[in-house]
């Protein structure tokens, strides 16, 4: 049975190689993951670059639900097309996706910039993509086994450095496929989020133990690229991780645009188009409208939102034959799918924004805080980092929708954002700007709105205090 991984920091030594900077001999130890119940992994930091060390991974384990999850809502799909947006690029362009998973960043290259594409990936995701999306990728390894006969405009690695086992190596292989004239994008998570100031569920997800082998800082992603040959390198950060630029020629290096700043960008004519072409009953169907519903949710479109939700639902019913006005039955199943978190939460802010049905609003956040507890188990660590930014959504709204007649049940849904907060998985401020909404809109002069208005006081101390430090 999965469990969501344990992250506790240590101190000593441990004996580890650098594959970064090649150093051999003790390293200083810095935490330790336990994951799936299995002994804990032991993280180091390399006493010469300040890389950071894991075990050596799992072998790896061909998981068809990993890959339901990831096309039905764990795929960042507007953060794929992000980092393609940071180069410009003629129609025409020959553009290879090293680790391209599914496929989402071929399929989005192809139908919005007009280029030609290629993938390389090992895993069975990149087979059911390869015939779902009708992109061509190549099925193994960059440099093991698998020779590509030209050279690419364009090539993008997402996600892929931290898995290698030569950083050296995997470079040099990319830098031989690069146009003189060509571009590379290269995202890895940042070495420098693993620190006890940052929030544990943020560490857990870089670190990723039994899938990452090693993390760099933007000071060693830049080493490692000019020793594989990159004259001109932008980076940047985003989030937890490391985003870069890297060229051979300054005329590449005028096809970056990361110096402008990296944004997100919405993406929903493609997900529109792509939701309407699906199979009906695919993952790809419900994935594509599960995504347009959030995106439009997150821009307050909820008209827009409201229509698409009606596909979505008919989706989910050709696919799970649940309907979603039928709460009772989803309560009922034993193993709902893991969208649902995510599905359920936007359904409720829906009630709770356009329709002001503050209860059948809260019965969704309930509802979706229920399904991310049934799934907690089985997630892969990547789900388990995506359905808490649902969780703490959820129970901040719950909160909201039961303030004005239930504080009581109000006060509960905060108590637990108390505890993520404890536990560095929900933000301080997170929690106190929902505590101050609900307060807001709680009855007044009752025990409840007293307890509400302390616990806010306390929260804002706390935060206070953590950043006088």
């Amino acid at each position: 049975m999965k469990t969501k991984p344990e992250l506790r920091w240590a101190d000593g030594e441990i004996e580890r190689y650098c594959v970064v900077c090649g150093r051999r001999g003790l390293q200083n130890q810095i935490a330790l993951v336990e994951v799936n119940n299995q002994p804990p992994m032991r993280i180091a930091r390399c006493r010469n670059c300040s890389s950071v060390l894991l075990d050596d991974p799992d072998p790896p384990v061909e998981n068809i639900d990993y890959w339901n999850d990831y096309v039905e809502w764990i795929a960042g799909i507007e953060a794929i097309a992000s980092f393609l947006t940071l180069v410009e690029s003629a129609p025409g362009s020959r553009f290879l996706d090293v680790g391209c998973g599914f496929g989402f960043g071929l399929d989005l290259a192809q139908k919005t910039k007009g280029w030609e594409v290629l993938g390389v990936d090992p895993s069975i995701g990149a087979r059911i993509g390869a015939q779902d999306l009708g992109v061509e990728i190549r099925i193994g390894q960059l440099g093991n086994n698998l020779v590509l006969d030209s050279t690419f405009d364009v090539i993008l690695a997402s996600e892929v450095l931290e898995h290698v086992l030569s950083p050296s190596d995997f470079l040099a292989s990319v830098r031989s496929l690069l146009a003189h004239d060509g571009i590379l994008v290269i995202t890895t998570p940042n070495a420098k989020t693993v620190d006890p100031a940052n929030l544990d569920v943020d560490v857990t997800m870089a670190l990723a133990a039994g899938d990452h082998k090693f993390l760099v800082d933007a000071e060693q992603l830049e080493i490692l690229l000019r020793k594989a040959g990159f004259e001109f390198i932008e980076i940047d950060t985003t989030g937890i991780g490391l985003i870069a630029t890297a060229t051979l020629t300054a005329v590449g290096q005028q096809k970056s645009l990361l110096g402008l700043g990296f944004k997100n960008i919405q993406v929903d004519e493609y997900l529109r188009d792509r939701g309407n072409s699906a199979p009906k009953g695919s993952g790809l169907a419900v994935g594509m409208w599960a995504r347009l519903v959030q995106s439009e949710v997150s821009a307050g479109k909820i008209d827009e939102a409201r229509q698409d939700m009606v596909r979505l639902a008919d989706a989910l019913e050709n696919r799970y034959q649940i309907d979603l006005t039928r709460l009772d039955t989803i309560r009922e199943m034993e193993d709902p799918p893991s969208v649902l978190v995510s599905v359920c939460y936007l359904a409720g802010f829906i009630c709770f924004v356009h329709e002001k049905n503050l209860p059948r609003a809260a019965e969704y956040f309930n509802l979706s805080l229920n399904i991310e507890i049934a799934n907690e188990t089985k997630n892969n660590k990547v789900g388990i980092h995506a359905s808490k930014l649902f969780v703490i959504q959820s129970l901040g709204h719950l909160a909201l929708a039961l303030a004005p007649t239930k504080p009581k049940g109000a006060k509960r849904a905060l108590k637990r954002l108390d505890r993520l907060v404890a536990a560095k998985e929900c933000p301080a401020e997170v929690a106190k700007d929902f505590r101050d909404r609900a307060l807001a809109i709680t009855p007044p002069h009752g025990p409840t709105y007293t307890r509400l208005r302390s616990g806010m006081r306390k929260i804002y101390i706390k935060s206070k205090h953590k950043k006088s430090k």
